[in-house]
């Protein structure tokens, strides 16, 4: 393996470090530099942020940011793609070994998204310290819902001059083959999504080999995002030792920075440990449900149509889903009731943490899932879902297209 060259960073030696990919180059770009200030403000820690940024009117770089080197750029990378797996893998490579072993990692994703939904991509490859502009505490209204669906363009790191995208099965890739060059055999502590509709059983398990923990939203985000001010402060007052209590921070100072701002919800924000059973509880009710061939998918689609959902699409909290399960099986079918709470046994276990602010989202537990309501839903996306880890360890696909042809 040819040794990798870390960026020439000023601070080698912090106990953590943000290592976030910034897809600006479209209608958010003047968000990058708002929340990098975020950043500087709020850091009073032994903390790096090592970002990749791009924007809409200028070229990409990387920049370093930490109490002792401020706010600095490294590298300039000129016109890229962050749509582009190569371009991402050299980043994040470069990164996971430009600062100590010991140190502490989160790796960010920052954009639009779009959970799982028609992820369609035809390049789609698998390989100054002070706040500069109104504080978002004093501000009325910020930019709205970070909400973009592009036809037949879907994902995250939406890069308007190049037209590409990153599907979540090239989020997965692009760890794996980064992770590999860097030479790290073990997790980061976290993963984090700043973006739209993430927060999913979906993409956590695509992502359970990378981190420990992680964290993302289940409905879409507001146009600031995350409050980053409020989270490098509370690292700075304490800071975290261990992958829970550094997600636990990340919602915490979520809920703080939209708490006050009622015309900002709804928001959700949730943090799940990757080590969890809630998957395979899954592939159990289906299997379960399976077996009562069309009454078992006449409750599942009750308790679908009766859950908790999101942006008006086919993403419903997974815990309101499965106390919907056990409680429509009741005493007339044991083993889907028995399927159902085990699924919320293992829900609760995984939760690190979460967060939901706003009328509308008050039955939300921080992870949602996919379940198409109809026929066409389910041929829209099929493709794409079915080749993700989720699917393959409990053929959910396989199930709703014999389900539905059924019924």
């Amino acid at each position: 393996m040819t040794e990798l060259e870390p960026f020439p960073v000023h601070d080698p030696d912090v106990s953590h470090v943000i290592i976030e990919a910034f897809g600006g180059d479209n209608n958010l770009s003047s968000f990058v530099r708002e929340d990098l200030e975020e950043m500087a403000a709020g850091n009073r820690g032994s903390f790096s942020v090592l970002a990749l940024t791009d924007f809409a009117d200028e070229q990409a770089c990387v920049i370093e940011l930490s109490p002792r080197s401020g706010m600095r750029v490294l590298e300039k990378w000129g016109e890229i793609d962050t749509g582009d797996p190569e371009t991402l893998i050299r980043f994040f490579a470069r990164a996971l070994v430009s600062h100590r072993p010991e140190a502490l990692r989160a790796l960010g994703f920052w954009d639009h998204g779009s959970g799982v939904f028609d992820e369609q991509d035809p390049d789609e490859t698998v390989v100054a310290r002070g706040l500069a502009r109104v504080p978002r505490q004093r501000r009325s209204r910020s930019l709205p819902a970070r909400r973009l669906f592009l036809a037949g363009r879907r994902a995250m790191l939406h890069d308007d001059t190049n037209g590409g995208v990153l599907t979540n099965l090239e989020a997965r890739n692009v760890l794996d083959v980064a992770f590999q060059r860097a030479g790290r055999q073990d997790k980061v502590e976290l993963i984090f999504s700043d973006t739209c509709l993430n927060g999913m059983i979906e993409v956590l398990a695509e992502l359970q080999d990378f981190a420990r923990v992680v964290v993302a939203s289940e409905d879409l985000e507001p146009g600031d995002g995350y409050d980053y001010h409020e989270w490098l402060a509370r690292m700075s007052a304490a800071p975290p030792q261990e992958a829970e209590a550094w997600a636990a921070q990340a919602v915490e100072a979520f809920r703080a920075g939209y708490q006050h701002r009622p015309e900002e919800h709804p928001c959700t924000l949730g943090a799940f440990r990757t080590e969890q059973e809630v998957t395979r509880a899954f592939a159990e009710l289906v299997r379960c449900a399976r077996g009562l061939g069309r009454a078992g998918f006449a409750m599942l689609d009750g308790a679908r149509r009766a859950a908790q959902s999101f942006a008006d699409h086919d993403t419903y909290d997974l815990r309101d889903f499965l106390e919907r399960v056990k409680i429509a099986a009741g005493a007339a079918q044991p083993a889907l009731r028995d399927a159902a709470g085990a699924g919320v046994r293992a829900f609760d276990a995984a939760r690190v943490a979460s967060v939901a602010l706003g009328e509308s989202v008050s039955r939300s537990h921080g992870l949602a899932f996919w379940f198409p309501s109809s026929r066409h839903a389910l041929e829209q996306d099929r493709s794409t879902y079915s080749r993700l880890l989720f699917n393959r360890a409990t053929q959910w696909v396989d199930y709703l297209e014999g389900a539905r042809a059924g019924s």
